[in-house]
């Protein structure tokens, strides 16, 4: 006898709460594969962070030695600047005697001239030959030759004194400008005391450091040797005399 087989009641609320597990476990794996990719983005972000972090902070201890060589150079060219304003002083010197000097051989000759001038006339009238007039140098000394050296002497003089004012002025243009190369930190100020010192040497006379180039010393006024003079290139004329 053949057996009928009874339809299966569903349970509508079971088959609700599985499909909306599914779905649920659905939305948890499209998050989870979400969440790995911002994970890798995160680490991959954080990486690129510390290469900046690192890139900045050579870039930092880069500006760091520029700064110092730049203090290098500015207590360097401090010394020179100083050098060259003793220098200036020691030139103005220079020129105030060698004016006075020529104002006294200028009274000088003067005398000697009156003079001359009065042994030449006892000469001639005797029929004596006159006394040649002096030269030194193959130049002769006379009134001319005084107005020659006083135009040159000037000439000099104003030009050193218009290269003295010039620099005057951009000495105080430079004071006035601002520093945009100051680093506001605490390497700036520990970098000062790394400052290198400009090349010296010993003056022979007061056994004093001035500057290595200083053909003067400051202090004493004595003349001092450089230990890397200038080589004097020699002019056409010289050539050309010699042949």
């Amino acid at each position: 006898m053949a057996s009928t087989m009874e339809p299966v009641a569903f349970d509508e609320d079971r088959v609700s709460q599985l499909m909306q597990h599914m779905y649920s476990i659905k939305d948890i794996r499209a998050q989870t594969l979400q969440l790995e990719k911002l994970k890798v983005k995160v680490l991959e972000q954080c990486q690129e962070m510390k290469s900046e972090e690192g890139r900045f902070y050579d870039y930092k201890n880069e500006l760091e030695v520029l700064e110092e060589e730049r203090l290098a150079h500015v207590e360097e060219l401090r010394q020179i600047h100083a050098d060259m304003k003793a220098m200036e002083a020691v030139i103005k010197e220079a020129d105030e005697d060698r004016n006075r000097s020529l104002e006294l051989a200028w009274n000088v000759f003067k005398e000697y001239n009156t003079l001359k001038e009065t042994v030449n006339e006892g000469r001639y009238q005797l029929g004596l030959e006159e006394i040649t007039p002096v030269s030194v140098g193959g130049d002769v000394i006379d009134k001319h030759y005084f107005k020659r050296m006083r135009s040159a002497f000037k000439k000099e003089s104003n030009k050193m004194e218009n290269r003295v004012n010039r620099e005057r002025i951009v000495d105080d243009e430079s004071n006035q400008k601002p520093n945009i190369f100051s680093i506001p930190s605490t390497s700036t100020s520990t970098s000062v005391l790394k400052v290198q010192i400009p090349p010296m040497k010993i003056c022979q006379s007061c056994q004093q450091p001035i500057h290595r180039n200083a053909p003067v010393c400051p202090l004493c006024k004595a003349k001092n040797k450089s230990r890397h003079p200038k080589k004097v290139k020699r002019k056409h004329d010289d050539g050309e005399n010699s042949a």
